[in-house]
């Protein structure tokens, strides 16, 4: 950001404890897990939001701030699933004066493999446009499916495969309550998780953010290949089942944003 805020909200993830946060979205532009360095460069903004990130992680709370000469403003909100695990953390820093942004919306969710149970957050359900009266806090994965509109092959193979520390982002088509089409992008990680009672569970936990307009018809879905940005020297290869049909080409997503 070096000083200014042109570059809006900071949508950090913070899936696991074994690696560093990183940048998945920067305003409404979806980014490859990008260390925080390369989008902020070294200098005291850097320094600000990694001890924002830090704090909000910590007192699980909104975190705001002045940098030590007054002059520029932090502001933290972190992002929680129903499971009461922080997912991320959306992060503003800028000139002291400037007014808050509008936040874009992101959902936190997690898939665990191990029990077959999904869960959500409200940010989640807001971008689906589920009203308050059905939202639940936990549901079984083969529900999450019934909202896809691509080929949900690629889906169950991504938890079929899915390896501790794996990364994976795409951008998968669904379908809102209202029936609209909204292409949306997913960024998410697979995390061993250890219950109280001792056992063993793979659970993939991410997010959806950036929902626009979709061209593609839910009647023809389009099949999408998995596309993993681990680091390199952990990169994994995705494998999908090749589909038992051909599929129809659709169209890319229009730029204007969909409405809330």
């Amino acid at each position: 950001m070096k000083g200014n805020s042109m570059l809006g909200w900071l949508l950090i993830e913070t899936f696991g404890d074994s690696k560093q946060p990183t940048v998945i979205g920067v305003g409404s532009t979806a980014k490859k897990m990008v260390p925080l360095k390369e989008i902020l460069a070294r200098g005291p903004g850097l320094l600000d939001v990694q001890a924002a990130v830090a704090r909000a992680r910590r007192e699980r709370g909104r975190v705001e701030f002045l940098s030590a000469d007054g002059r520029r403003r932090t502001v933290a909100v972190p992002l929680e699933a129903y499971s009461g695990h922080l997912h991320g953390v959306h992060v503003w820093t800028g000139p002291a004066d400037d007014p808050l942004p509008e936040r874009d919306p992101a959902g936190a969710w997690y898939f665990n493999i191990t029990t077959d149970e999904i869960g959500g957050s409200d940010g989640l359900l807001d971008l689906y446009g589920e009203p308050e009266e059905k939202r639940r806090t936990q549901r079984f994965t083969a529900e999450a499916f019934g909202r896809l509109t691509t080929d949900a092959g690629n889906a169950l193979a991504l938890l079929v495969n899915a390896k501790p520390g794996d990364d994976y982002q795409a951008t998968w088509t669904v379908r809102r309550d209202n029936g609209a089409v909204r292409t949306a992008h997913f960024s998410t990680r697979a995390i061993p998780e250890t219950t109280d009672a001792g056992a063993h569970h793979l659970v993939l936990r991410g997010y959806h953010s950036r929902l626009r307009p979709s061209r593609a018809s839910p009647s023809r879905p389009t099949p999408g290949r998995p596309r993993t940005t681990a680091p390199r020297k952990h990169r994994r290869t995705w494998r999908t089942p090749r589909p038992v049909q051909p599929a129809h080409p659709a169209g890319n997503a229009m730029d204007r944003p969909a409405p809330a």
